[in-house]
């Protein structure tokens, strides 16, 4: 068991690591929200750019069908060009009808094509609006974004940069601990939220969890006998709050 100056040097400096612990959480809080936005940016940008290559994709269609439609049309229309020559060799009435059918609705067919290639037309010039509407409306959103995602960029590295500091302070601090104590601090810090410790507040109630705290402990707390004593509600470590303590956290 530690014995009670030797607990109360070790309360002090794992009162001085756990405001560091604080300090380096509240920062990975912090840096955690820049990536979630740098994410949003870079999605809304694919957003963009995906309906952008969708509509790009509906337009590369719809010109191979106008290509397909203008090529069939040309094909009749010089399969028609050698009908309407063969007319003036053909010797019999019903020869004659029968081909002037054949022509007239290779014409009809050709017209409902062109019709086709017309409303074709329409809809690639509709197309090719939407995509540069949509390809300018990207462009502005990259420019905007530009700005932020580098102020985002720069709060990230200046967070990680105090974070160093941060975990270079434990690291000295910490040394200054007994192994297993450490280990049961930093045990009680992952599972409550990265407080370890909490004050045993006038009248025996425990400063993090609003228990009341054993009677036995309070007293030993009170009367600083040898030993860490912990919270039985919260199994946080134990101390009592002085004047000298508040001073030397604020400052720490």
């Amino acid at each position: 068991m530690l014995e009670a100056e030797t607990v109360d040097d070790a309360i002090k400096t794992l009162l001085k690591l756990q405001a560091v612990d604080l300090e380096i959480l509240e920062l990975e809080k912090a840096a955690s929200q820049y990536p979630e936005r740098l994410a949003e940016i870079d999605a809304e940008l694919a957003r963009h750019k995906a309906l952008s290559d969708e509509r790009s994709k509906e337009l590369e269609e719809v010109e191979r069908q106008r290509r397909e439609i203008e090529r069939n049309i040309a094909e009749q229309k010089e399969q028609v060009k050698k009908w309407e020559a063969r007319l003036t060799e053909i010797k019999t009435p019903r020869e004659y009808a029968a081909l002037s059918r054949e022509i007239d609705i290779a014409k009809k067919g050709m017209k409902n094509q062109e019709e086709e290639v017309l409303n074709l037309m329409e809809q690639a010039e509709a197309l090719n609006k939407e995509i540069d509407a949509i390809e300018r409306e990207l462009l502005e959103k990259e420019k905007g974004y530009e700005g932020e995602r580098k102020a985002l960029e720069e709060k990230l590295a200046a967070l990680d940069a105090s974070r160093a500091e941060l975990e270079a302070r434990r690291q000295s601090i910490a040394e200054g601990v007994e192994r297993q104590l450490l280990q049961r601090y930093d045990l009680i810090r992952q599972r409550r939220g990265g407080v370890a410790l909490a004050v045993a507040e006038e009248g025996g109630t425990c400063g993090a969890c609003r228990m009341r705290i054993q009677p036995q402990v309070y007293n030993d707390l009170l009367a600083g006998r040898p030993g860490i004593r912990m919270c039985s509600s919260c199994q946080r470590i134990l101390y009592i709050q002085e004047e000298s303590d508040t001073a030397e956290e604020a400052t720490a």
